[in-house]
């Protein structure tokens, strides 16, 4: 492989140290920028910082995409790099993404597909990672598995959003009960059977794009349906899932959520509610010590697999997961990690694991060695850079 000069881009939003890892192990000339990036707006002087910084660099790479940093490699003819973990992320629907220097790898099959018609060349899919070499270093001690041990474990968002209830409550009377007709419809459906996009009539949709304060999104070159969709309908949606799935799973055992959201009328009362984990470490120890780690994808990501279950899987954790499409395409469903389609299915197979311990550690050991033979940082960055290195 040609001796490349990289550059790498850490975001403001965003200071991983994963990529630079897969790309040092590698044995490549890496620089790291000392300009953290913003992922979306920038000002002039952002701009002259992030061209500065890009003189002597063959390739510029970040995780997540950043448009100044697109800006700034189109100005120097530099080929841009960006592997993307949020789906959908905004700045991709910022016309510096509409770049041909641009290089973005995309971990969702349907993600792609719609990035691709709405304009964006150079896109390729790329299923996320886990930094597996640096998690086998990690120790931790009897107390601390004590501390995390629990039935089933969820660590993530449960998308509570007073100004999204708002929005919603103030909807004319019709299209309210439309919207909660299709989200009822929706509602703890996987596997391919949720249908939340072009769910409503035009007529609700044009009246929720009418209700919708775009102010802040003049930039942005957003489909105002998929807007209210990505926005509304799915972080709804998986609000409401979230919240009933740990509800119904602390009917029957032990279960610890870490999250910024609030049990605000009592759903969760069985659930061990707690602030999010403190330190990128302490993370990894609660999913190595839980009997099962809990995964509901956020509902706008439609057929891909989100990054908590490569590092779930990363540390040898068991995995429950709403049922994905690529999920059956990246691993052995029920032999390294398990899935559902249903709230019964989830609790069915929640009971069952937990009552079969023996076939749960080698559920976790054979979903850990596929990541550690399939999805790996130096192999995510070789891919990346085979890719682009057609092209240099």
């Amino acid at each position: 492989m040609k001796k490349w000069k990289i550059l790498y881009f850490d975001l403001v939003k965003l200071i991983k140290n994963d990529m630079i890892w897969g790309l040092l192990a590698m044995d490549l000339d890496v620089r790291r920028a000392e300009f953290h990036a913003p992922d979306a707006t920038y000002s002039e002087e952002d701009l002259e910082k992030a061209l500065g910084e890009i003189d002597d660099a063959d390739l510029v790479i970040s995780q997540n995409f950043s448009a100044v940093v697109a800006e700034a490699c189109h100005r120097k003819q530099r080929l841009y790099a960006a592997w993307v973990y949020d789906s959908p992320q905004a700045s991709l629907f910022l016309k510096e993404a509409l770049y041909e220097t641009n290089y973005i790898f995309l971990f969702d099959k349907m993600q792609l597909k719609r990035m691709r018609e709405a304009g964006l060349k150079n896109l390729f899919y790329l299923p996320l990672a886990a930094n597996v070499e640096r998690l086998s270093g990690l120790m931790i001690e009897d107390e601390e598995i004590e501390k995390y041990q629990t039935d089933v474990l969820f660590v993530g968002s449960l998308y509570q959003d007073e100004r999204r209830s708002a929005y919603l409550m103030q909807l004319p009377e019709k299209v309210h009960l439309e919207v909660e007709a299709v989200l009822q419809e929706q509602f703890g459906k996987w596997g391919g059977q949720a249908k939340q996009f072009r769910a409503l009539t035009k007529g609700t949709r044009d009246l929720m794009c009418a209700a919708l304060n775009q102010d802040h999104l003049e930039e942005y070159s957003f489909d105002p349906v998929y807007l209210v969709e990505t926005l509304i309908l799915c972080r709804e949606l998986s609000s409401r899932e979230r919240i009933r799935m740990l509800s119904l799973l602390s009917e029957e055992c032990r279960v610890s959520c870490y999250t910024t959201g609030q049990d605000n009328d009592g759903t969760l009362s069985r659930v061990e509610i707690h602030a999010p984990i403190e330190g990128e470490e302490e993370v990894f120890k609660a999913y190595y010590s839980a009997k099962i780690n809990l995964n509901h994808t956020l509902t706008s990501i439609e057929t891909g697999i989100p990054l908590r279950v490569f590092d779930i899987m990363g540390v040898g954790g068991f995995v429950l997961c709403n049922d994905q499409e690529e999920c059956h395409e990246l691993f052995q469903v029920d032999k390294e990690l398990v899935t559902f389609s249903d709230f019964d299915e989830m609790q069915e197979k929640a009971r069952y694991y937990l009552r079969h311990e023996e076939q749960r550690i080698r559920i976790g050991i054979a979903g850990y060695e596929r990541v550690r033979d399939c999805y790996t940082y130096p192999i995510a960055m070789k891919t990346m850079l085979d890719t682009v290195g057609k092209e240099l």
